[in-house]
Parts: structure tokens; sequence; C-alpha cells
């Protein structure tokens, strides 16, 4: 699956991947999270976190935001918007993981 959306910001790698777990968040359960530590599913054992990887790629930087092509290898709830955050750039307009409202 390949999304390609706008963020906030300039992310400072051109391209990467993000492998983190990500489970509901345990304050909001109507929102996924990236778990690590104890929550992550580790060496076959049960954890709350599910897998999930997402390749990115930095297409074009604008003033202050970009356009991201992201690739998924997993296909998580939430997946883009949740490691998007977990990279400090939230897709723009999507307020429920940080992202700023749209004017």
């Amino acid at each position: 699956r390949r999304y390609v959306a706008l963020v906030h910001g300039c992310p400072e790698v051109e391209q990467g991947t993000v492998r983190a777990a990500i489970a509901r968040d345990r304050a909001d359960r109507t929102r996924m999270a990236v778990v690590e530590g104890s929550d992550c599913n580790v060496a076959g054992g049960l954890a709350r976190g599910k897998h999930a990887v997402t390749h990115y790629r930095v297409l074009r930087r604008l003033d202050y935001t970009s356009i991201v092509e992201f690739c998924l290898e997993t296909g998580r709830t939430h997946q883009v918007r949740v490691h998007a955050a977990h990279l400090g750039h939230p897709l723009l307009g999507d307020t429920t993981y940080g992202g700023a409202p749209l004017p």
C-alpha cells in the first residue's frame, strides 16, 4: 500500500523506515499509539502492541509542510497517522494525532 500525504514541518532525514509497534492508546481508546519496551512484541511473546513497518520518502519540501510518500509493509489501524506523528511530523489537519487544524 502506498499513500502520499502533507505533513507538518520538514523531516530531517530524506527517507527512512519506522519500525514501531502500534496499540490502542491507554489514555484515549479512540486513538492508536506507538508502544515500546514491555508493551511491544518481543521474541514471540504476547504483548499489547502489533508489529508495524512504514517506509517513507520526502517527495517535496515546502515552507512549513512536506509532501511525503508512505509505503506500508503492514496494515495496522491508523498506521500512517501514528507513524508520521511518531516521527514528529503529523499529517496536516490531523488534530487527533497532533496536527494543527486546517484554517
